[in-house]
C-alpha cells in the first residue's frame, strides 16, 4: 500500500478525502507526526501534537448489508487491540462505539467516514489517533476521559517511534481487511466486541438524572442494550449522540470485588478503582454452611454504593461456591458479575487459557507496579494449593508451579496413614524445621518441603535468564504466607496483590504510580 507521509498537515482525514475526489484509487493512506486540524466525532477537535500516531487509510467498501456499516468502528477499534496485543502485550480497553481506553483514560479514537458513489457504497476512510509518545493537551472541562499515552501503558523504557508504529499499524489493517474472514468478523463483531471489553466499560452513566446503566448486550446492528441499575428498565441505543456516558477514571465510583477461593470468599470495597486501600472487607468461610453474615455484610456494603443493584464483581476458582455467592448477593441486592478471564500485561509464547484467574490476577497485580521490563518476580500464594508464576516486568509469563498447600499436605498426610496425627504448621511448627516431637516432624517436613520448592525455582529463574537469584523479586501471597515469610526472609509479604490484579482486569488496566 502507498502511504503518504506529513510532518505536519491539518487532517490526514480530510487530506484523503480530497485524493478520493480527485480520482485516487484505493487502498492508500496518509501517516502525519502532528496535526494542526484533527478531528474526532461530530467535528470535535483532536489534539495531535508530536509523538502521536495519526493516520488514516482509504479502502475498498466491503460487500455486506449497508446497516453493518456501522460496525466498521468497532471492527477497528477490535484490530488495533490485537495490534497493540501482538506489539507490546498489551490489552487496551475496547469502549463503544469508536474509543481505545487504559486506566479509565482515553488512549486513542477512531473516526469512520464513508460515501456513496451513485447507488453503492463508496471507499471508506479509516482514522485513527493514539497518544503514544506524549499526552495531548485536554482541557479539564472535555468531555471525553482524561488521556493516557502508550508508553506510560506498556512500561516501555525506551523511546517509541510513531512513525515505524503507524506503518505497521497500517500493515496490520490492510491485511486484516483483505482477509478472507474479514466480512464473517464484520457480521458478528459485536460479539467479539464485548468479550473483548473489560467490565467497567460496561457501566454508563447518566449524570443529569443521576441514573446508571449496565451494558447487557451489543445487538446486530452495532447498537446498545441497557438495563436500568436498580430497576427492570431496558433501553437501546442506536447512536453515540446522548447523554449517557462511560464511566471514566474521574467520576471515582466505588467498585466491589469478590474472590472465591477453595477455602473462602473475600470481598473487598474500594472508593475507585484508582484507591489503593479497601474501605469494605469481608471474608466467608465455605466451610460454613450459614449465609446469614455474609448477607448482613453484603446488604451493610450495599448501603455504600450509589444505587441498589450495583455490580458485584465475582472472580474465582470454585464455580460452586461462584455459584452460592451470586444467590446471595441477588438476594442482598447486587448485581452478580462473573468476571471473564482476560489478561492486561500477561502474556506468553502459549495461550493462557487454562491458567486460573487467581494467578492471573496475581501477576496482573504486580505488573501495575513501578518495574523495569527486565526485572522478574517469582509469585508464590500459598492457600490450599501453593501456586508460583514467574513473570517479566515486560508481562512475559516463564511459567509456573502448582503444588499441595501446607494444610492439605497435613491432612493428606493424616488420612493416608495409620498413625500419623493431623498438625497445623501454624500451631506445632517452632523456628527451627527439624522437629523433635512426631508433630513437629509432620509440621517441619511440609513446610520445609515448600521452602524447598521456592528456593529451586529462585535458583532455575536465575540460571535461566542469567541473573542473580537476589535480584529476583519473590513475592509472599495468601493465608500462609506470615508463616513461610519467617522461612523465607527474603520474599515481601504481598496481601493484596490479588485485588490490585483484579482491579485492572475489571479496569482495564490500572497505574498505580497514578493511584488516588
Amino acid at each position: 500500500m502507498e502511504i503518504i507521509n506529513f510532518d505536519t498537515i491539518p487532517s490526514t482525514s480530510s487530506f484523503v478525502s480530497e485524493q478520493l475526489k480527485s480520482g485516487k484509487t484505493v487502498p492508500f493512506a496518509a501517516v502525519a507526526r502532528q496535526q494542526t486540524g484533527g478531528r474526532g466525532r461530530r467535528g470535535r477537535a483532536w489534539s495531535s501534537p508530536v509523538g502521536g500516531i495519526y493516520l488514516s487509510i482509504a479502502l475498498p467498501p466491503p460487500v455486506l448489508d449497508p446497516t453493518l456499516i456501522g460496525n466498521l468502528s468497532l471492527w477497528v477499534g477490535m484490530e488495533i487491540s490485537r495490534w497493540l496485543e501482538q506489539r507490546f502485550g498489551l490489552k487496551a480497553a475496547l469502549k463503544w462505539p469508536n474509543d481505545l481506553m487504559f486506566d479509565g483514560r482515553k488512549l486513542g479514537g477512531i473516526l469512520i467516514e464513508s460515501g456513496i458513489e451513485g447507488q453503492n457504497q463508496g471507499p471508506i476512510i479509516v482514522g485513527i489517533g493514539l497518544n503514544c509518545q506524549k499526552l495531548p493537551v485536554v482541557p479539564p472541562t472535555a468531555i471525553d476521559a482524561l488521556p493516557v499515552a502508550l508508553f506510560e501503558c506498556c512500561g516501555a523504557g525506551e523511546l517509541l517511534k510513531a512513525d515505524e508504529l503507524a506503518h505497521d499499524l497500517i500493515e496490520h489493517i490492510e491485511k486484516a481487511w483483505y482477509a478472507a474472514a474479514f466480512v464473517d468478523a464484520l457480521k458478528h463483531v459485536e460479539k467479539d466486541f464485548l468479550n473483548w471489553s473489560p467490565p467497567s466499560t460496561r457501566l454508563w452513566i447518566d449524570k443529569d438524572l443521576n441514573e446508571y446503566w449496565w451494558l447487557k448486550d451489543i445487538l446486530a446492528d452495532g447498537s446498545l442494550s441497557l438495563n436500568q441499575i436498580g430497576t427492570a428498565r431496558e433501553m437501546n441505543i442506536h447512536s453515540a449522540d446522548h447523554q449517557l456516558t462511560v464511566a471514566k477514571k474521574n467520576d471515582a465510583l466505588p467498585v466491589l470485588l469478590a474472590d472465591v477461593g477453595n477455602t473462602a470468599v473475600k470481598i473487598h470495597g474500594y472508593k475507585s478503582f484508582w484507591h489503593a486501600e479497601p474501605f469494605i472487607q469481608i471474608k466467608h468461610f465455605h466451610a460454613d454452611r450459614d449465609f446469614s453474615a455474609l448477607k448482613v455484610g453484603l446488604e451493610a456494603a450495599l448501603k455504600q454504593m450509589p444505587k441498589a443493584g450495583w455490580p458485584l464483581f465475582i472472580s474465582g476458582v470454585a464455580p460452586r461456591q461462584i455459584e452460592q455467592l451470586q444467590t446471595v448477593a441477588t438476594v442482598a441486592g447486587f448485581l452478580p458479575i462473573e468476571i471473564r478471564k482476560q489478561t492486561v500485561r500477561v502474556h506468553g509464547p502459549y495461550p493462557l487459557a487454562q491458567i486460573g484467574i487467581d494467578r492471573l490476577s496475581l501477576m496482573e497485580g504486580w505488573l501495575c507496579t513501578k518495574r523495569k521490563s527486565s526485572d522478574i518476580a517469582v509469585i508464590a500464594s500459598f492457600g490450599t494449593a501453593v501456586t508460583v508464576d514467574v513473570v517479566k516486568g515486560s508481562g512475559m509469563h516463564l511459567g509456573g508451579v502448582i503444588a499441595p498447600g501446607i494444610g492439605l499436605s497435613a491432612t493428606a498426610l493424616h488420612e493416608y496413614t495409620g498413625l500419623l496425627p493431623l498438625v497445623s504448621a501454624q500451631d506445632d511448627l517452632k523456628k527451627d524445621l527439624i522437629g523433635l516431637s512426631t508433630r513437629e516432624a509432620i509440621a517441619a517436613g511440609i513446610v520445609g518441603a515448600t521452602v524447598g520448592l521456592l528456593e529451586t525455582v529462585l535458583r532455575d529463574v536465575a540460571r535461566r535468564e542469567q541473573t542473580a537469584v537476589s535480584g529476583i523479586n519473590l513475592l509472599l501471597c495468601g493465608g500462609d504466607a506470615p508463616l513461610m515469610q519467617t522461612y523465607l526472609p527474603r520474599g515481601h509479604l504481598a496481601p493484596d496483590l490479588l485485588f490490585q490484579g483484579l482491579k485492572s482486569i475489571v479496569a482495564g488496566g490500572v497505574l498505580v504510580s497514578d493511584s488516588l
